[in-house]
């Protein structure tokens, strides 16, 4: 099978841009949203920030595969392959919820917005959040027991 060099620089370079600024950014805006008073849309970003600051780290080390010409380099070993794999199985999946539960709490809130904070609570986030990673937790250690 043929690759294509280009191509593998275009996305080795576009993953290592995500490291270099995607991962400040977002820890940037970690540390702004845990130092301030929390409530449900801050309390929220902080996930989405915490989540996509933890894919840009990921995203560095396929990043640099392809730079250096496909050479595994981190991925020749095992554990550490099972660990990227299973962090980036969940937290790319916790990525796109997160938004959801945001887009659906701006929706409740729009639409009864004097009732909306009855139903859109840092407690009943949390534990759609939480009940989401365990079910994506589930769903990978499931993945991995088939490939055994």
């Amino acid at each position: 099978m043929e690759f294509s060099q280009p191509l593998d620089i275009f996305y080795g370079s576009l993953a290592l841009c995500s490291f270099i600024i995607g991962l400040p950014g977002n820890l940037y805006s970690c540390w702004f949203f845990f130092r301030n008073n929390v409530d449900v849309p801050k309390d929220t970003y902080l996930i989405i920030s915490t989540t996509d600051s933890l894919i840009c780290l990921l995203s560095l080390f396929p990043g640099l595969s392809y730079l250096a010409e496909r050479r595994p380099l981190a991925f020749t070993l095992a554990p550490f392959c099972a660990v990227w794999a299973t962090l980036w199985n969940i937290l790319t999946k916790m990525s796109t919820f997160n938004v959801t539960v945001l887009s659906i709490g701006r929706t409740v809130t729009m639409i009864s917005p004097l009732r909306g904070r009855r139903y859109v609570t840092i407690r009943s986030t949390l534990i759609t959040l939480l009940a989401y990673f365990c079910f994506c937790v589930l769903l990978v250690g499931i993945m991995f027991l088939i490939d055994l």
